[in-house]
């Protein structure tokens, strides 16, 4: 990562989102689900180049570098090689810290693309009907590589024919960090996909919470207390471990919760969202603190939001009982 690149957050967090996101929008199928994250993937490019990120440009090669330099400045990936073979391109990649999220997602069945640097890559070719024909891919010593040719955007595929064998893949060391960065563009860029499903985004992030929540338990081995204020206080506990805040400080009553965020790296986002009339907060730590009230029999009724100085905020959420649970066959009938 660029040492001018200081302020970081763990991967954990990163990679627990989207987990939740793929799991979730894998309900719609391979064709819907990744019409999803393709949506995400142009809300990450979005915000790249209004960030001054990656310079807009009728260059889609010079974009998709920018694209590729964003996230190797924040430590997402290392070393990239694209050369020239038949039609199309062979590209290595080293250090790529989608690798085991890839693997963790396909021994479970879900195939959809959700590398946030690839779905923001496809978008800068869908700017020009054009889409990545991903033909075969390989793993050999950690370093993975992909035979891929550019063709019209509706011959494009996100699984490749010739799939890697994954069982080299290391798993996900806890301690691993990425820039904030690359933690904003991702959640900007799911912001913009639920504002793409209006009103039925809220099934979504019901969804997205309980994987969040089943990728914390089941790839860094954390676990909550069956109480309630002990559950709260524990994902509290482990999202400021994982930099999303240096503090988070929670009040329950029966009626509402307030949350109370110290350096909350997600605020100048969230605040900037606001701004723009986004109202699908994608936190990671809201997202899954919701799936365990749910869990409780409660469920969020309203919510108001207060920043103070610099990245300080408060969240105040007036709670209820159990509203509809996520239903399978009525998010598969959104798409339809």
């Amino acid at each position: 990562m660029s040492s001018r690149q200081v302020d970081t957050i763990g991967l954990t967090a990163l990679d627990s989102l989207l987990y939740g996101a793929a799991k979730a929008f894998s309900y719609l199928g391979d064709e819907g689900g990744q019409e999803m994250l393709d949506k995400a993937g142009e809300g990450i490019l979005e915000y790249l180049v209004s960030k001054g990120f990656v310079e807009k440009s009728d260059d889609l090669q010079k974009m998709t570098f920018g694209v590729v330099k964003f996230f190797q400045q924040n430590g997402y990936i290392g070393r990239v090689d694209i050369v020239p073979k038949g039609e199309g391109l062979a590209i290595t990649m080293s250090n790529w810290r989608f690798l085991p999220l890839m693997k963790n997602l396909r021994s479970r069945g879900c195939y959809l693309l959700s590398c946030p640097m690839c779905l923001a890559n496809d978008a800068v070719l869908r700017s020009s009907a054009l889409g990545w024909n991903r033909i075969r891919e390989d793993i050999v010593g950690g370093v993975y590589s992909i035979e891929m040719r550019a063709v019209p955007v509706e011959q494009g595929s996100a699984v490749p024919s010739t799939l890697a064998d994954m069982r080299s893949v290391a798993d996900l060391e806890g301690s691993e960090r990425v820039g904030i960065s690359a933690f904003e563009a991702v959640e900007y860029g799911l912001m913009r996909g639920f504002d793409y499903l209006g009103t039925q985004a809220e099934l979504f992030l019901d969804a997205i919470g309980k994987g969040i929540l089943e990728f914390l338990k089941e790839q860094t081995g954390y676990q909550h207390p069956d109480e309630l204020e002990g559950a709260i206080v524990s994902l509290a506990s482990f999202f400021t471990k994982n930099r999303l805040a240096d503090r988070i400080e929670v009040q329950l009553s029966q009626s509402e919760m307030k949350v109370d965020f110290e350096n909350y790296r997600y605020a100048p986002l969230l605040k900037q969202a606001l701004n723009e009339g986004l109202r699908t907060i994608s936190c990671p730590f809201l997202l899954t603190l919701k799936a365990i009230l749910r869990r409780r029999g409660r469920t969020v009724a309203g919510a108001e939001w207060r920043f103070t100085n610099g990245r300080n905020a408060s969240l105040v959420m007036r709670l209820r009982g159990r509203s509809d649970e996520f239903d399978e066959e009525k998010t598969k009938a959104l798409m339809d």
